[in-house]
């Protein structure tokens, strides 16, 4: 089991966590915001570009919609490490993201963990 609290970001608590993104034989560390409902993770543009991914070179390209509108994604493969997990996820990057928060959404993250979200004490358990 891994926990965390919720860090405070400007003001306010989320159920976000340390994430580190693995492409290219670059990795990046990130916090990322658990969303339920998104689903796939969306993360920064600039941290594709980061790790030397051209996330427009895709054969997944999505329109998604959300609260923040829909959005034109393009989805990749990466390695994503948690904790002491490291495990396949799929991570979208769009031009028209407008979140100031990166995502972590259903597909290949949601099925690796057991998530309990505790809102009183501001804790993210992952079993």
């Amino acid at each position: 089991m891994i926990s965390f609290d919720y860090p405070e970001i400007k003001g306010k608590f989320y159920p976000a966590i340390p994430v580190v993104l693995k492409a290219n034989k670059k990795q990046i560390k990130l916090l990322a915001v658990i969303d339920s409902g998104s689903e796939v993770s969306l993360f920064d543009k600039d941290s594709a570009k980061e790790l030397g991914i051209d996330y427009r070179l895709t054969k997944e390209i999505r329109n998604m919609n959300g609260v923040s509108g829909r959005l034109l994604v393009y989805v990749h493969r990466l390695e994503v490490c948690i904790g002491n997990r490291t495990f396949p996820c799929k991570i979208g990057f769009s031009d028209e993201r407008t979140t100031s928060h990166n995502l972590l959404g259903r597909q290949g993250f949601f099925e690796n963990f057991k998530i309990t979200f505790n809102e009183t004490n501001h804790k993210i358990l992952l079993e």
